[in-house]
């Protein structure tokens, strides 16, 4: 084999390998796609179990607080309401924000599932 034929052929395997495992989506596709996340949390008091899941764009995949930080303020208060609703207990602003960051930070590690006992 030349040396010519041989840069051909490097050539080639390595366009094959790119098609085969690099495949480019449009930005906009990219910035509406959303990767389910749910929180399996139980009570220990009761052993009541309770699950909360939430859909997140990829801008909050890095940094998932912010999807739950001041302007976003409504997610906040519907897992507080569906916590509330759902266990019949009224949890202080303390320990949502503690389920939260708990949360926040198995979602940016990249658990899709989180489990958490109260």
């Amino acid at each position: 084999m030349q040396n010519n034929d041989r840069l051909i052929l490097i050539k080639y395997e390595a366009t094959e390998y790119q098609s085969h495992w690099t495949k480019q989506e449009s930005p906009q596709k990219l910035q509406h796609s959303t990767i389910q996340y749910t929180l399996n949390l139980t009570i220990s008091e009761t052993s009541e179990k309770f699950q909360y899941s939430i859909k997140l764009a990829i801008e909050y995949e890095n940094n998932p607080s912010k999807y739950f930080i001041k302007n976003n303020s409504e997610e906040r208060y519907k897992f507080a309401s569906s916590l509330k609703e759902a266990t019949k207990k009224d949890f202080n602003q303390i320990v949502i924000d503690k389920i939260l960051k708990f949360w926040c930070n198995e979602i940016s590690i990249g658990y899709r599932e989180t489990i958490y006992k109260i």
